[in-house]
């Protein structure tokens, strides 16, 4: 999958902060941007350097809004079915991966 704008991983010395920064949406979490932070995370997880992975938004008023509901009101009972397959499977990663996972999340 190519690079989504807004969607980083910046890699440290022995950690990873993956950011999300789409302040137009909060940075809520379309289909495609789940699918890349999935790929992101495998990334990670490939990378024995990594000690902890550290998850942000960006901005000072939103860490992650949640589903894009603008996205979600549009969607077919077979792309809702999806939606929800690759948010579960981003997420059960996130909760069952080697190293600490980190939500680094500002002051609103």
């Amino acid at each position: 999958m190519s690079m989504i704008e807004g969607i980083t991983l910046t890699r440290r010395e022995n950690y990873a902060i993956l950011t999300v920064d789409i302040p137009a949406t909060r940075n809520a979490l379309s289909v495609p941007i789940v699918e890349y932070m999935d790929e992101l995370v495998d990334e990670v997880i490939a990378d024995k350097n990594m000690h902890c992975l550290i998850i942000t938004g960006g901005g000072p008023k939103s860490f992650i809004a949640g589903a894009d509901i603008r996205q979600l009101v549009k969607m077919s009972p077979e792309d809702s079915r999806y939606s929800i397959e690759v948010g579960h499977k981003l997420f059960s990663k996130l909760e069952t991966m080697d190293i600490p996972v980190v939500a680094a999340i500002n002051v609103y």
